[in-house]
């Protein structure tokens, strides 16, 4: 499902940034009885929702060397598995909230309600300062 102006904010975000979209979906995570693999799905998932995007990775869950490749410093992220070992490096992590990740506490996380909330986040933060 999508969260409320994910669409809008996406597009606002894609103007002003580049996008890259890590997922950890692969093949195990298909429909049964799916004729298309998952970055087939994905990418007509993305297109269907009018999310834009300039890069789209499949990854394993931890995500590391992606960001360290696309020289990553804001990342949006939920899975609390990636964010705590995420939170280690210099990567800032805007983190929707969701009742399996808003336990999680550090310096470079900050969770977010909302892509306002998020945009917010993104438009008052300086890469020489923390969010």
């Amino acid at each position: 499902f999508l969260r409320p102006h994910t669409e809008e904010v996406m597009h606002i975000l894609h103007k002003m940034h580049e996008v890259v979209i890590i997922t950890a979906r692969n093949e195990k995570d298909l429909p049964l009885n799916s004729n298309r693999n998952m970055e087939e799905i994905t990418k007509t998932w993305l297109k269907d929702n009018n999310i834009n995007y300039d890069h789209l990775v499949f990854s394993e869950i931890d995500k590391t060397q992606v960001i360290l490749d696309y020289k990553i410093d804001l990342m949006i992220e939920d899975n609390p598995i990636f964010l705590l070992d995420a939170a280690e490096s210099n990567v800032k992590l805007l983190c929707f909230d969701a009742s399996y990740n808003n336990y999680l506490q550090h310096p470079n996380i900050i969770h977010i309600c909302s892509w306002y909330d998020l945009l917010y986040n993104i438009c008052n933060w300086s890469r020489k300062d923390d969010i």
